[in-house]
């Protein structure tokens, strides 16, 4: 179960980061703050669920995001608990990435193979 929720998240953050990349570069920036607020809810979950099997609880500290669409896009942008909540969700995915890469290496697949994946969804499902 662990695996599949880890390799969903990561799956699901990956998304998260092509959105973000996508709100600055192409799509334009009035869809940060709301990525922002979808980033933020991600972590909120990942936090209780970190207290939940830890028994500390990790306070959020964020900025409302409120106001006219150029103040809301200012605070997402300078709100230090949203660059923690970035730099997070950066390493949770690169961790995703290296156990990916290590559940293909322990298969004995090349990187060029995409033959893996099944192997991986069907491990996943059995756990």
């Amino acid at each position: 179960m662990a695996a599949a929720m880890a390799f969903g998240m990561w799956l699901f953050i990956t998304v998260l980061e092509i959105a973000a990349i996508g709100t600055v570069a192409v799509v334009g920036a009035w869809l940060l703050p709301e990525t922002v607020l979808l980033i933020r809810r991600i972590a909120g979950a990942k936090r209780r669920l970190t207290a939940a099997w830890t028994g500390v609880k990790i306070p959020e500290a964020y900025q409302p995001l409120t106001g006219t669409m150029r103040e809301r896009w200012l605070k997402a942008v300078r709100d230090p608990g949203t660059h923690v909540d970035v730099r997070w969700m950066v390493a949770y995915c690169l961790q995703g990435i290296r156990g990916v890469h290590q559940f293909h290496w322990a298969q004995g697949k090349t990187r060029s193979d995409a033959s893996w994946l099944p192997s991986l969804i069907q491990a996943v499902r059995n756990v």
